[in-house]
């Protein structure tokens, strides 16, 4: 009889040991996840600084100065563009009728 109680005994301790490495599981995959989030906020974080130091060297003495005057041309003409291209469609067929 021992033999059929040891038997049921690591039958149960082998269940109870796959649920257990199943949770383990589960929280190692919600883990990496967290880990996952943490690394893609750190990251973009990490690039809107290097891209606010790239504008702030670029930007410095006479060679900025010049470079900053023709970025803002350029930022103006784009946005005078986009302002013709959005609210002057109508006038341009009223126009040509």
């Amino acid at each position: 009889m021992p033999s059929l109680v040891a038997s049921i005994s690591d039958f149960f301790w082998s269940v109870v040991s796959v649920f257990l490495s199943l949770f383990h599981s589960i929280f190692a995959v919600l883990q990496s996840i967290l880990a996952l989030v943490q690394d893609a906020f750190s990251s973009v974080l990490q690039l809107a600084q290097s891209s606010a130091k790239l504008l702030l060297d670029l930007f410095q003495g006479i060679t900025g100065f010049i470079l900053s005057n023709i970025v803002l041309l350029v930022v103006i003409g784009v946005g005078y563009y986009i302002y013709n291209a959005k609210y002057n469609q109508g006038t341009r067929n009223r126009i040509k009728k």
